[in-house]
């Protein structure tokens, strides 16, 4: 149900950007700040993260592993 419903959600953000969207779910039911990993194709040079009002955020490369790379 959980995944069916995020889904559903994600389905509704506008993810027509430049590059590929990755969408995070906060399942904890309040504000979190917190460090998030995620490992991405080596598409391309360089990654850059926004938050969900638009503005950049730090990120790092942290390597690469058979073609993938985790940031």
């Amino acid at each position: 149900m959980l995944t069916t419903s995020v889904g559903a959600v994600s389905r509704g953000l506008d993810t027509d950007v430049k590059g590929l969207p990755v969408v995070l779910y906060n399942a904890a039911g309040f504000e979190v700040s917190d460090v998030v990993e995620v490992t991405l194709p080596l598409e391309g040079s360089k990654f850059t993260v926004y938050d969900h009002k638009g503005v950049r955020v730090p990120s790092q490369v942290l390597g690469t592993q058979q073609g993938r790379r985790g940031c």
